[in-house]
């Protein structure tokens, strides 16, 4: 406004009011300043103190699984581990021998000492047996028992060309005992039959190598001269 121009009329008290009115606004802070006070009201200060050794307050427990729930999750787990050992598990052996025609009991021996039988008689589920004989031996004597009423018979036989050796030899009772000969110088089979249902039981007898065991002497030793040579002979 320039000077000497005639100054605009003012109501009273203008200039106090305005004065009050411009102080107040110079010292609200900017809106960005307001925002970062807000800010920082909200966030918690931090404190410089050792922290606090009073208990928590405690919390809400949070939902346990009840037992029955457990059972359930674990049933399935159970039955895959049972399943997974079952397949190595060895199965019980199973009857190979029908009752009737069982044995309880089955024995060798040789000159009054017992044959090894292998595996040990198991009458009920095991119908095949080895034992093994000096090579020199001729035969064996073989004892069988059972229950109740039986026809129990044994032959031998050459296990290569199944010819007989000895003819069927009847038991004559439950622990009675006959004597069976064997295939010369080779192995041999002894088959049971009971009731005359063909073989039950199958014992292959074999023979130990004649080792270590000195020849017999000849017989019949002479012997000649001559004018260039010397003869002897023997028979063996």
């Amino acid at each position: 406004m320039n000077a000497g121009s005639p100054q605009p009329l003012m109501p009273h008290g203008w200039d106090e009011r305005h004065r009050v009115r411009t102080a107040r606004i110079a010292q609200r802070p900017s809106g960005m300043m307001c925002a970062r006070r807000e800010a920082g009201a909200r966030r918690p200060a931090l404190s410089t103190s050792a922290p606090s050794t009073s208990a928590e307050s405690p919390r809400a427990p949070e939902p346990r699984r009840g037992r029955f729930g457990a059972r359930l999750f674990l049933l399935p787990a159970l039955a895959l581990l049972l399943g997974a050992i079952s397949l190595f598990a060895v199965a019980p052996a199973e009857a190979q021998v029908p009752q009737a025609n069982r044995l309880t009991a089955l024995s060798l021996s040789v000159g009054g000492s017992s044959v090894t039988l292998s595996p040990s008689f198991a009458g009920a589920t095991t119908n095949t047996y080895t034992a093994t004989v000096a090579y020199d031996v001729n035969s064996v004597t073989v004892t069988a028992t059972w229950t109740g009423s039986k026809t129990v018979s044994v032959i031998s036989e050459d296990p290569v060309t199944l010819a007989q050796i000895t003819s069927p030899i009847e038991f004559a009772s439950s622990g009675s005992s006959v004597s069976v000969n064997l295939n010369p110088g080779g192995p041999t089979n002894l088959d049971f039959s009971v009731d005359q249902t063909g073989s039950v039981y199958i014992v292959r007898i074999n023979r130990r190598p004649a080792q270590g065991v000195a020849p017999s002497p000849p017989t019949g030793l002479s012997a000649t001269a001559e004018m260039e040579s010397f003869t002897v002979s023997w028979t063996a």
